[in-house]
């Protein structure tokens, strides 16, 4: 099992780690503060060094329950340490764009009960696809307006972690036309009064 160190300290751009696990070009490690990619969201590239040379990685994913970090050329050897390092300037583009997304599906599934069909997002640009019955310009363009103003108070965000239990009486906090989520515990974004950073960040932020 990895130790998900994104989930807690989300300032990490390097880390030490152990490699577990070598499956063909992909490794495992005992720990990461590689993001996996997620609901359109992708994940953490960057480095791994090891004895003197640098390992690219390529992709990071999560197969069932399991990080991996696919990696350029030839892996380290299982049991070897490593230095993680991420490709801050690329996790740092696609935070105001995240943070963007939940701010826009959060209005419009508070403020106007539509719920998210699907989003993607690059480090370039991203879109998100609304549940509409039948779609209405006027209720998008509010939305929109609503976005922006929220976007505009430079609010941070604070993250925490609820029980799936827990999590199950609070139907306002899911905005996807999907099923419930299938794990434990739900990571939960929450933006506050108190102004602190340029841009609000949902997950992994790298401070300037």
């Amino acid at each position: 099992m990895t130790e998900r160190l994104y989930q807690r300290d989300m300032t990490l751009g390097r880390f030490p780690a152990r490699l577990i696990e070598c499956r063909w070009s992909a490794v495992v490690l005992d720990r990461t503060a590689f993001f996996p990619g997620s609901v359109g969201v992708p994940g953490d590239t960057g480095k791994l060094a090891v004895a003197g040379r640098e390992i690219p990685v390529v992709e990071t994913t999560e197969q069932a329950g399991t990080i991996l970090h696919r990696v350029e050329g030839m892996p380290p050897d299982q049991g070897s340490e490593v230095e993680g390092r991420l490709d801050g300037s690329r996790r740092h583009r696609l935070m105001p764009y995240h943070t963007a997304m939940h701010q826009l599906t959060g209005v419009m599934f508070q403020h106007f009960g539509v719920r998210v069909t699907g989003n993607q997002i690059t480090p370039e640009k991203a879109r998100v696809g609304f549940a509409f019955a039948v779609f209405d310009g006027a209720i998008m363009e509010d939305g929109l307006r609503r976005a922006n103003d929220l976007i505009a108070q430079i609010l941070p965000v604070r993250i925490s972690f609820v029980p799936i239990a827990e999590s199950k009486a609070r139907p306002e906090w899911f905005k996807l036309e999907t099923e419930f989520p299938p794990s434990s515990c739900l990571g939960r974004q929450k933006l506050n009064g108190e102004k602190r950073t340029r841009f609000p960040v949902y997950r992994n932020p790298v401070r300037k």
